[in-house]
Order: structure tokens, then C-alpha cells, then sequence
């Protein structure tokens, strides 16, 4: 799959954890956290009240291991998950 937008994306769905890259410079919230940054999406998991909105997802960041509950429109799906089960 090449790198889209979730919200190009209609049949994206958050279930299974996805390769995403950050768009947008979230610095204000972890000095890592800049455009480019590249982590996966953990299902199930919400970190702030915000994270109970379809619009989030929360990603672990591989820059520093950082959860954070992530407006879906400032990140680009690399590697969309795979079926339980998918071989």
C-alpha cells in the first residue's frame, strides 16, 4: 500500500496497529514530536477524553515511546494492519 491520508481513506479503520508518520510539529506536547516522525497506532488504548473521538488515534511514537491520543487528519497511514489472523 502506498502512504495516504486516513482521512482520504473512508474505509480506514482504527482496529490493528498501523505504520503512520506524524505531518504536523506537535513539539508543544514532547520535544520529539516533529514532522516525519514515524510510529504505530495502539487500538484500544485512549489516553485523554480526546481518544473517545473517532477522529483520534493513540500512536506510540518511536522517537521516544510516547502514547499519545493523535488527530487522525495530521498523520499518513505507511503500512495499514493487517487481519488477525493474515498471513
Amino acid at each position: 500500500m502506498s502512504s495516504q491520508r486516513i482521512l482520504d481513506s473512508p474505509g480506514m479503520a482504527a482496529f490493528g496497529a498501523h505504520r503512520v508518520r506524524l505531518d504536523v510539529d506537535l513539539t508543544r506536547y514532547h520535544g520529539h514530536l516533529k514532522p516525519g516522525i514515524e510510529g504505530t497506532s495502539v487500538p484500544g488504548v485512549k489516553t485523554t477524553a480526546w481518544g473517545y473521538q473517532d477522529r483520534f488515534w493513540a500512536v506510540r511514537y518511536d522517537c521516544c515511546g510516547r502514547v499519545m491520543d493523535t488527530l487522525t487528519s495530521s498523520l499518513t497511514v505507511l503500512e495499514e494492519a493487517q487481519p488477525h489472523g493474515a498471513e
